[in-house]
């Protein structure tokens, strides 16, 4: 509860002095574009930095309450409505308010990325597939770098079979992040159907060289031979992921016969 008290000590603070203080930051470190506008009523602040305290401590409900207060009072701060939409996912409702909350975001700050990628994360769960994508792209607009953006383009992409945009996202997102294996995995995937193989090959064989004690890359590798037709390549991969699943298993313990009782 320590960021709760925290919290009510600074909202009885403003309260006292009647302070202007500037909206905070996002957590991320994003720009926002509520910097431009009027500050938001003692009231909203008050309340937001109660909510993000409650939220805090899992007491989502309560934060909720906070949250929309402050929507009613200050309908377009877009860091409100972000941490609204956050504060919902949170209880599991990725429905249509946690929506509305999160294109309100988007639309009010469109130069925060976490806002797009919070709406494209959601849109993309709910299959709609072409607002996912516009939104993963207003990240990669603001933040070329960002390789989860560039891996659920990559991702949506394979779903609509469009395996060139597959590819090139893929490889984007696999150069920025080496160690994703998703990312790898996916590409192995655009490529085999794309008709290369030796290259998707090569990228089951990064995954097997990030987690090389995972019997299930092992088996993902045999399976793509079997597809193949090359079934020696395709038992030695098992025979590697049984190897490691008989190792991780180990030997069963064997149980203490129980002694007859003294009495």
């Amino acid at each position: 509860m320590r960021a709760f008290f925290v919290a009510s000590l600074l909202a009885g603070s403003l309260l006292n002095s009647g302070s202007s203080e500037a909206v905070p930051a996002d957590a991320e470190g994003a720009p926002t574009e509520d910097r431009a506008r009027l500050a938001p009523p003692q009231e909203a602040r008050i309340r937001y930095r109660l909510a993000t305290a409650l939220m805090e401590e899992a007491e989502y409900n309560a934060a909720l309450a906070h949250l929309e207060q402050v929507i009613v009072l200050t309908p377009t701060w877009g860091l409100a409505q972000l941490t609204y939409a956050r504060c919902r996912l949170a209880i599991g409702a990725p429905d249509g308010p946690t929506i509305k909350a999160l294109q309100a975001a988007a639309r009010l700050t469109p130069k925060n990325p976490r806002a797009h990628h919070e709406l494209g994360r959601l849109l993309e769960t709910q299959d709609r597939l072409d607002e996912a994508n516009r939104a993963y792209l207003a990240v990669v607009r603001l933040q070329p770098r960002s390789a989860h953006a560039h891996l659920r383009l990559g991702a949506l992409a394979l779903r609509q079979d469009n395996l060139t945009e597959a590819r090139s996202r893929l490889q984007i997102a696999a150069g920025l992040d080496p160690s994703d294996i998703v990312a790898h995995t996916l590409l192995a995937e655009t490529l085999e159907r794309a008709g290369l193989p030796k290259e998707a090959e090569r990228e089951l064989r990064n995954v097997i060289g990030i987690r090389s004690e995972n019997s299930y890359s092992w088996r993902r590798l045999a399976a793509f031979y079997q597809r193949q037709g090359k079934e020696d390549q395709a038992a030695k991969a098992l025979a590697e992921a049984a190897r490691l699943e008989a190792r991780k298993s180990g030997p069963r313990r064997r149980m203490r016969p129980l002694q007859p009782s003294a009495r």
